[in-house]
């Protein structure tokens, strides 16, 4: 939300940026915490920010403690702010959706904050219903997420806000070059999921389970890393806590960047890379061969799962132990979501045989090719 921090020094309004982890993992270099504090600084300054805090909290380890959201809500409490700002709870990163979790209860404990509260994008696009028009200091946005010098020597982070910035000029106006998209808050209930984001909860509110069973989730994939980039995100998506990922490329091109971002977040992903295409048989005995989970999974690059998904399998193979699979049925949608028929389904199986496996596979769809024929 740089441009519209921007828009605010241009009214004199005054902003505060709180930056809550230390970003100790953001590169290989031993100083990188002050290389990154260096490079924030600057660009606080860039941006006209009257004080910043910098809580120094364990990169990738932000958890939502009672400690820290009564820092959150004492801070909030002290300077009084007209407005609060924090990550949707749709982003990929775990800091981020633990950050949407600590500012909203940190917003309930603060009983004298009677100012507003918004969701903003930083990487992936969120629930909006406020939109900001940032083309009159775009260009200035962009030389600010320049001074972040160590982080665009990772991944080219400007170009990948530039376009979630003009992505958002879809439903505006044609000179409209670039725009923030928010959701505001309309209430602070007891709960985020009492409010109008209850579709959003999933994103970060993880099974509260003690001791989940880890589920493998073996992905084939080959030449189409768009593909598989939304079957990853489904995955990341999942409100089941423990999964492992393995992608089997079938002698594809190369998608060790696809997977490098996603290893970026809060999931563990095996490559298994087969030089040349051997087949989607010999792909999934790769991926069994590589799971470690109680329980495995197949998605293919072309599919996705629901967010709630593993969790709701899970509990129903942990319902009836005796049972070696349970599978769900699937909506077969087109570009435009369209429904049409659903000829297949998804499934989850305990660790077992290969005979087992292929048999229990060889009955499931034989039930499903009857059902689908029924149906037409």
């Amino acid at each position: 939300m740089g441009g519209s921090l921007l828009l605010a020094l241009d009214q004199c309004i005054e902003t505060r940026v709180v930056i809550l982890t230390d970003g100790s993992l953001g590169g290989d270099d031993k100083a990188i915490v002050d290389i990154r504090r260096k490079e924030a600084k600057l660009a606080l300054k860039a941006l006209g920010v009257k004080e910043n805090y910098f809580w120094n909290l364990p990169d990738r380890g932000l958890e939502v403690t009672d400690a820290l959201i009564l820092k959150v809500a004492e801070i909030i409490a002290r300077v009084q702010p007209q407005s609060v700002f924090f990550p949707t709870a749709m982003e990929l990163h775990p800091d981020h959706r633990q950050t949407a979790e600590l500012v909203w209860e940190g917003l309930r404990q603060a009983k004298s904050f009677t100012g507003k509260a918004f969701s903003y994008e930083i990487g992936t696009q969120g629930q909006i219903n406020y939109l900001i028009d940032i083309s009159a200091v775009v260009k200035k946005k962009n030389q600010v997420m320049a001074l972040y010098t160590s982080q665009q020597a990772i991944n080219n982070y400007t170009k990948i806000v530039q376009s979630l910035d003009c992505a958002r000029t879809y439903t505006l106006p044609k000179n409209v070059l670039a725009a923030e998209g928010f959701w505001q808050h309309e209430t602070l209930s007891k709960s985020l999921s009492s409010d109008t984001l209850d579709n959003l909860r999933p994103y970060w509110q993880l099974a509260k389970k003690d001791n989940p069973a880890l589920v493998s989730i073996i992905v084939r994939t080959k030449d189409r890393p768009a593909l598989l980039m939304e079957a990853l995100q489904s995955i990341y998506e999942q409100t089941y806590p423990k999964i492992e990922i393995i992608v089997v490329n079938d002698g594809g091109d190369d998608v060790s960047e696809v997977i490098r971002l996603f290893n970026s977040v809060d999931r563990t992903i095996v490559l298994v890379q087969f030089p040349v295409n051997l087949g989607r048989s010999k792909a999934a005995n790769a991926g069994l061969d590589e799971a470690t989970g109680e329980y495995n999974a197949f998605l293919d690059d072309d599919d996705w799962l629901e967010t709630d998904h593993i969790d709701t399998l899970c509990q129903a193979i942990e319902k009836h132990p005796a049972n070696k699979v349970v599978y769900s049925g699937v909506r077969c949608v087109d570009g435009d979501k369209k429904r049409y028929p659903a000829i297949s389904a998804r499934l989850l199986t305990q660790r077992c045989s290969w005979q087992e496996i292929t048999f229990l596979y060889m009955l499931h769809y034989f039930q499903m090719s009857c059902l689908s024929a029924a149906a037409v």
